[in-house]
């Protein structure tokens, strides 16, 4: 082990003694905040949440709300589940990947409680899991790199060609000119909104689907699609948005990064500032440029952050409970700004009107709505506009 290595090693360990010390949650992976409740990855793959609990979304067998870390247990054997690779938060339910399997827990359709983690009959191996709201999407591990979706589908955010929800995995489909369906297959990255969902295809383009009522969809319309549409510039024959690295989706609004520079680009509702655009007042239904380099990118319902090439952290958009981290609550950013209490973070996730982080040292900082608890500091707090870590396990 080469002595660059051995430092970093023993820096590490030195930030975990240091956040066990002071009763802070450390080791963490990565980090989803949801609507009201949050969950973290652990270093030993297990699953710790925090908040709201009314349909067991924290998953540890009630429907209890905690203020700070409990770990997800594994009903058949009474201990902490592990093994898990990824967490996605939603309204009220919480997905993990576990290997090629889903496993979620919380609400599920039509309406029933889980309180612990339930596998998902999917059909396929899973690469990675989308959820923002009542609506799951998966991008399977198979050759044709296709979609599938399950739960509310009342605006076609299924992408399945119809507006039946579902309780198990539908294929997301293209519908062809003639009605007929096929497979929308090659697919890299998925995002999941509050009624839409985005995919970002092979050829470096996007196609969305679902509600429309702002044009988060992006296709130069403001009419719900109930399967893929392609996202389009708005300058004379509608060429397709292109060279995207990831997109992102909630709320009504979506935003992507761009491969090349790590620019970004946005669409849809702007009445908060979430797109980052000054000069769009309300709503537009095609992209528009932010002045801001990410290296990662996270929607919320009226705001939006992202991670800057250097490990800082710049918000814009609404700030209700101040989830823009700007040391304040009310008005609107509508352009990036940069968050000064946090000169360094490692991930992040935007939630409904909260946010969190993972620092460097693999501890947590959330900021924003924390009346359920969702921040995890220990006790439930109205807001906080200001980063606070997230208090050890409980």
């Amino acid at each position: 082990m080469s002595l660059l290595v051995r430092a970093f090693v023993a820096l590490a360990l030195l930030y975990a003694a240091s956040a066990s010390a002071t009763g802070m949650l450390a080791n963490v992976k990565q980090v989803s905040a949801g609507g009201t409740h949050s969950c973290a990855i652990l270093g030993d793959s297990s699953v710790a949440c925090w908040g709201s609990n009314g349909w067991g979304e924290l998953g540890d067998g009630s429907t209890t709300a905690r203020a700070r870390p409990a770990r997800v247990i594994d009903a058949g054997t009474g201990s902490a589940m592990t093994g898990f690779s990824q967490v996605v938060t939603g309204s009220a339910m919480t997905c993990g990947l576990r290997g090629i399997d889903v496993y979620c827990w919380g609400y599920a359709f039509p309406g029933v409680a889980q309180p612990f983690p339930t596998r998902i009959s999917v059909g396929a191996p899973v690469k990675t899991i989308a959820l923002k709201a009542e609506s799951v999407c998966v991008l399977l591990a198979t050759a044709e790199r296709s979609v599938r979706c399950w739960g509310d589908n009342s605006s076609g955010q299924l992408g399945d060609g119809t507006q039946i929800s579902r309780g198990t995995p539908a294929d997301v489909v293209i519908t062809e000119r003639d009605g007929s369906h096929t497979l929308l297959s090659g697919i890299t990255q998925i995002a999941a909104g509050a009624d839409h969902a985005c995919a970002v295809l092979d050829d470096t383009s996007i196609a969305c689907w679902g509600f429309n009522f702002a044009g988060e969809l992006g296709n130069n319309t403001y009419a719900d699609s109930l399967s893929p549409v392609a996202v389009t510039i708005d300058v004379p024959a509608h060429p397709k948005l292109a060279d995207i690295r990831s997109v992102t989706a909630n709320g009504l609004h979506s935003c992507a990064t761009f491969a090349s520079t790590s620019q970004v680009a946005c669409w849809g509702n702007n009445v908060q500032g979430q797109l980052g655009d000054p000069a769009v007042t309300y709503v537009i239904d095609s992209p528009v440029g932010v002045a801001v380099a990410a290296s990662a990118i996270d929607a919320g319902e009226e705001s939006t952050c992202a991670m800057l090439p250097d490990g800082r952290l710049a918000c814009w958009g609404g700030n209700t409970y101040g989830q823009l981290a700007n040391g304040s609550t009310g008005g609107t950013e509508r352009v990036p700004n940069v968050v000064l209490s946090l000169p360094k973070i490692a991930s992040l996730s935007v939630g409904t009107y909260h946010a969190c982080a993972v620092l460097p040292d693999t501890t947590v900082r959330c900021w924003g709505r924390g009346d359920s608890g969702e921040l995890g500091s220990g006790s439930p707090v109205p807001s906080s506009p200001n980063p606070i870590p997230v208090a050890d396990l409980q």
